[in-house]
């Protein structure tokens, strides 16, 4: 069914459903994340006004008053809605999902000190022992998505989709489906070594990035930067849990938000190699 409404319908299901939360200071509006997946409404209004013969064009002297009105009615309030908006899009996606995804990375590593030590082998004779990795060298070695509105009926499966309805795409089942995935609810990172799927939204049996007109923009910032960082991290310390807390009893309790976070955060205590 995910294939149905990303693949067939995915512009039926492009709008994003906005909580009541992020109504405060009109974000919703100006935010990049929000704002409906208009296209074509978009390239029609630019082209409509850009066609348009403006005074002002010709008579630099009336760009104050604006006798068309076809300047912002506030430019500067705008563009700082626009300027706030965009920077917390970007706190947001560019820098706390990285933090969040690397805590969890450790975590399930810490839990599991024999895949710790196999990377570290793998490091060691690909890079090199207590290098950083670069971007060049990560090329040899999810949570519920943000929930859709549907903009009309849309036949489904066999089901009506009434126009209005709010979707919820479930990424977490999708990823322990254990149809695809043997073991679904086991750590393995080996297992992605012999799959060739692709996380673009090509493959709906992983879709950490979404798929569709959603699709995450992000995702070529993540690919290179979170290889990169992790394997950093591993190459150059050696690490253990903090107190002598056995890996098994490590906490790994979930604060569910629109980022899936560690409900206690990792505290870990880095060793030379």
């Amino acid at each position: 069914m995910e294939k149905q409404v990303l693949k067939n319908h995915d512009l039926a299901f492009s709008t994003r459903f906005v909580p009541d939360a992020l109504q405060a200071h009109n974000y919703c509006k100006f935010s990049a994340v929000w704002l409906p997946v208009q296209l074509t409404d978009a390239i029609l209004s630019i082209v409509d006004v850009a066609g348009k013969i403006n005074l002002v064009d010709f008579f630099p002297i009336l760009e104050k008053i604006d006798p068309q009105r076809m300047s912002a009615e506030n430019p500067e309030e705008m563009d700082q809605n626009y300027v706030n908006s965009m920077l917390l899009d970007l706190f947001i996606g560019g820098i706390d999902t990285i933090t969040s995804t690397l805590e969890w990375a450790m975590a399930k590593i810490l839990r599991q000190p024999e895949i710790m030590k196999k990377v570290q082998v793998e490091l060691a004779q690909v890079v090199g022992k207590g290098k950083p990795i670069e971007e060049a060298d990560t090329s040899s070695t999810s949570s519920i998505l943000n929930p859709r509105r549907v903009d009309q009926d849309v036949e489904l499966c066999d089901y009506i989709i009434p126009k209005g309805s709010l979707v919820l795409d479930n990424a977490w089942a999708i990823g322990r489906d254990s149809s695809f995935w043997e073991d679904a609810l086991v750590f393995k990172p080996e297992r992605f070594q012999s799959l060739e799927l692709n996380m673009r939204g090509k493959d709906f049996e992983l879709i950490p990035f979404g798929a569709g007109r959603r699709t995450c923009p992000g995702f070529p910032l993540a690919l290179r930067l979170m290889p990169a960082i992790l394997g950093s991290m591993l190459n150059s310390f050696n690490w253990k849990l903090e107190a002598c807390i056995e890996p098994k009893d490590l906490d790994m309790e979930e604060k569910f938000g629109v980022i899936l976070r560690k409900a206690h955060h990792l505290r870990a205590i880095p060793s030379p190699l």
